[in-house]
């Protein structure tokens, strides 16, 4: 194994099962299959390009050159971030021209829809059909497709 590989292998390990900056949520953890995939591709050649260049970004001034943000927005931050601390969304707010929601998750690491994904989906669902989004189709009379096709597909059981 490369250093390269052995370090990929370590960040990734570390980031999504570590005790500081992991999934809290126990029964929502990764198994060892679904962290082999993603250190698979990782070690892909190209494969920690756009990861790198994610957090480049976050270190430069790029996110400050974007044009005002004219739509509603909303932040969806978990309590125990070790990764993003409560705060570094300041600098963003000068730009958001439309309302913004922040919701705080309590007991939730970096991961936050996988800690927490029944709240992360209602939290999203309650964000875009108060907000209008979906709309309704042509001779429809009542309620939304969406919540409707939900009703019938989604699962509530914990894998």
């Amino acid at each position: 194994m490369t250093s390269e590989t052995l370090l990929t292998n370590w960040l990734v390990r570390s980031l999504f099962c570590g005790k500081n900056m992991g999934i809290r949520n126990k029964e929502k953890r990764l198994t060892e299959a679904q962290l082999e995939g993603y250190l698979y591709r990782l070690s892909q050649p190209g494969g920690l390009t756009a990861p790198l260049n994610y957090f480049r970004s976050l270190l430069s001034n790029t996110l400050y050159k974007h044009q005002d943000v004219d739509v509603p927005c909303m932040l969806i931050w978990a309590e125990a971030d070790n990764i993003l601390v409560e705060g570094m969304s300041r600098g963003t707010r000068p730009y958001a021209r439309g309302s913004v929601v922040i919701h705080t998750v309590p007991d939730c690491s970096h991961w936050v829809q996988q800690d927490r994904p029944e709240i992360v989906n209602k939290l999203l669902w309650d964000f875009v059909l108060d907000k209008d989004i979906v709309k309704k189709q042509p001779g429809q009379t009542s309620g939304s497709p969406v919540k409707e096709a939900m009703n019938g597909d989604i699962n509530h059981d914990s894998h």
